[in-house]
């Protein structure tokens, strides 16, 4: 593929414009020698002018029988019939002459006065005395007038046969001399294509040569970028050791309440820093390992739902401050569990969320995750589509460049390595990212990976749960389903438990009895949600732990510690998860396998292995829960608030995750995402359909003790 025309030497360049003058130069002229060669030669083919010339000499012939007739009828009455014939013919040859091309040749020339006029003025003359019958006088007349008029005569045509032969000559002149520089420019174009093929071979050679030096260069820059590479590797593993020590002691210093106002904006500064410095360390690391080749590969058991719902928790907040819209939608015909790189395939849709979200100044960012099913194997796919700034087509050609940022980039910062190691972790998973912008109007960036449909491990084991002896535990969660199992797994964990069902109630607890040691808040609440009850506890200067709890909407976490939030806890959540929680020993990464999720319902040894409670408990915990999720639906079909619908939706969505309904919970989504769009009539089958396994499931010999899995 030839390169870009400016990007090729200046030389060539040169070059290419002085073949396209010269070549334009000989067509041009080319082009015009032959209109001129065709005009002259239309001359002298011009068969109306060689039958103008003939019609001269027939003129000439009738002129002269004419004139002898004419001298017969003096003497021969019986001759005036012929003199009229012959005069009638003489008219007609000199009106055909006067009106053919002789006229077109010569116009109005002293030859043609010579010849036609005075003819022309003979007949004015006789005509009428044609018409009248002549006698002797008249004849006699008309005689001397033509023996007047014929030397003139036969000396204009033979002017006019002279310079009909002229012109032939020189026409016949031109069309050699044509001929001539039409050789010669055949010559110097010959010449010209001789002297560019001459330099064709000779670059052709200098290619050659080049490019057997670029390839030892580019074995040499290989070389050397393997050795900056284990370079960077080597520096940036000795950097992060110390920087994470650096962060570490900074959080522990933040802790600390007696802490200065000051010196705490600083230390935040320097932990901020300290956490932009290790994520800019991270790439330039990932970077080290896709240009050294030691990208591996390690796939495990994915919950799709689970990934949906860390980026809902992850963007909407973040969306939200910008005054941005943030969906998420997964299409329900993905299959639950895939066997995927989890870790590479989050960091893929992470980083393009967030890049959408960074570079959209106002309107919306929307997500979409779906599967393709190719001949050979599930391609996985989500789309990002934005309102954003958009991309140029120059922009979009570097854009998978290392290092290099769109325009708009470097004014809002950032390494460019972001894509660059989406894009090489997507084809490592058999996939790829690819971008359709337009500047102005937003861009869409698609990111594809192979995976394979999965069974889940099976439930984590629970035997060594932690106890929670001697604390005191507040609860504020409006359903009461949610509020009725926290409870109960956390008071057979030995801790004292008071529950509420909003945000309000939680201050009004602590202010009448502030001895606490740990509250859990739900994110919705009607009233006071959670990130508000957080912000007034910090405020009022409660120093306790604060968990939040929700089924999806998890900010950053600048965002949970600037309302003091200690920790998230996403819906659905084990018994195990729930009570490190409220000990603070929840660590990243720990959350609980995924269960084989069916149709409907997730197995009951997942459900019971989660919750930690017996089958006949969850069975009540499913039908209780279900009875609310009907509840709300008839508040969501009666509200004409958008808020209020998407609160309804989310907090039964939020009981459907906890007791094992995952299609349900899905379709719940949906109306919590699109609230005045969405029909309710699919969510309804669901509930239909979730109530009827559950029914089933209570029908069967479950609570003798065996067991198998839901339909």
């Amino acid at each position: 593929m030839l390169p870009p025309f400016t990007a090729m030497p200046r030389r060539v360049r040169i070059a290419f414009w002085i073949t396209v003058s010269v070549l334009s130069g000989i067509l041009i002229l080319s082009a015009w020698f032959e209109q001129r060669l065709r005009a002259h030669l239309s001359g002298v083919s011009d068969y109306a002018a060689q039958e103008e010339l003939w019609n001269t000499i027939s003129l000439t012939r009738e002129f002269m029988n004419v004139i002898k007739v004419v001298r017969l009828a003096r003497y021969d009455p019986t001759q005036r019939e012929e003199l009229a014939l012959r005069y009638d013919i003489l008219a007609s040859r000199v009106h055909t002459t006067q009106s053919g091309t002789l006229h077109n040749l010569y116009g109005m020339t002293q030859a043609y006065r010579q010849l036609l006029a005075p003819l022309n003025a003979l007949f004015q003359q006789f005509d009428p005395l044609f018409e009248d019958g002549l006698d002797n006088v008249e004849i006699e007349r008309l005689a001397q007038t033509l023996d007047q008029l014929e030397p003139q005569f036969h000396q204009t045509v033979q002017l006019i046969q002279e310079r009909f032969s002229d012109q032939l000559i020189r026409n016949q002149r031109l069309i050699v001399a044509l001929g001539e520089w039409r050789i010669a420019l055949l010559v110097l174009q010959f010449l010209l294509l001789l002297f560019f093929a001459f330099i064709a071979l000779r670059e052709l050679w200098r290619s050659e040569t080049r490019s057997r030096e670029l390839e030892e260069a580019r074995r040499v820059a290989l070389d050397a970028s393997a050795a900056k590479t284990r370079f960077l590797a080597s520096v940036s593993h000795e950097m992060r050791t110390p920087l994470t020590a650096i962060i570490g002691y900074t959080e522990q210093v933040l802790a600390l309440n007696s802490l200065p106002p000051a010196q705490r904006r600083q230390l935040e500064h320097v932990r901020q820093s300290g956490t932009y410095l290790s994520s800019l360390i991270g790439n330039v690391l990932d970077v080290s390992k896709i240009e050294a080749g030691r990208v591996h590969v390690v796939e495990d058991t994915v919950c799709m739902a689970e990934v949906a719902t860390d980026l809902r928790g992850i963007f909407e907040l973040q969306a939200a401050s910008r005054g941005l819209q943030f969906t998420l939608t997964l299409d329900p015909a993905v299959p639950p569990y895939l066997h995927l790189d989890g870790g590479k395939w989050r960091q893929i849709l992470i980083n393009l969320i967030g890049n959408a979200i960074k570079f959209t100044e106002h309107g919306a960012v929307h997500a979409h995750i779906d599967a393709l099913q190719p001949a050979d194997k599930l391609m996985l796919r989500m789309q990002v589509i934005d309102t954003g700034l958009g991309i140029s087509i120059e922009e979009q050609a570097r854009l998978f460049n290392p290092f290099e940022q769109t325009a708009s980039g470097k004014l809002l910062g950032g390494t460019g390595l972001g894509l660059v190691i989406s894009r090489d972790y997507a084809r490592h998973l058999g996939g790829d990212i690819t971008v359709e912008s337009v500047p102005g109007r937003g861009s869409t960036f698609t990111a594809t990976v192979h995976a394979q449909p999965a069974m889940a491990p099976p439930p984590a084991d629970e035997k060594d749960a932690p106890r929670l002896d001697g604390l005191k535990l507040v609860i504020a969660e409006d359903q009461e389903i949610n509020r009725e199992l926290m409870r109960d797994i956390l008071t057979q964990a030995g801790a004292q438990v008071r529950a509420t069902d909003n945000g309000l109630s939680v201050l009004d607890e602590l202010t009448t009895d502030p001895a606490c040691d740990c509250v859990l808040l739900d994110y919705n609440m009607p009233g006071l949600d959670g990130l508000a009850a957080a912000r007034a506890l910090r405020a009022r200067g409660w120093s306790g732990r604060i968990v939040m709890i929700s089924a999806g909407l998890q900010p950053e976490p600048d965002k949970l510690a600037a309302a003091g939030i200690d920790q998230w806890l996403p819906k659905p959540f084990s018994a195990l998860r729930l009570l490190q929680a409220a000990r603070g020993e929840v660590q990243e990464g720990a959350a609980p396998a995924a269960a084989v999720q069916s149709e409907l319902l997730e197995s009951l040894e997942t459900m019971c292995g989660r919750l930690g409670c017996t089958p006949q408990r969850w069975l009540e915990l499913a039908e209780r829960g279900l009875a609310r999720v009907e509840t709300l639906l008839a508040h969501y079909a009666n509200s004409d608030n958008t808020q209020d619908k998407q609160r309804h939706a989310h907090s039964a969505r939020g009981i459907a995750l906890q007791i094992g309904a995952t299609a349900l919970a899905t379709a719940l989504a949906d109306l919590e995402q699109h609230p005045d769009t969405a029909p309710t009539t699919p969510v309804r089958e669901c509930y239909a359909q979730t109530r009827a396994a559950v029914a089933e499931l209570a029908q069967t010999n479950f609570l003798s003790g065996t067991t198998r899995d839901a339909p």
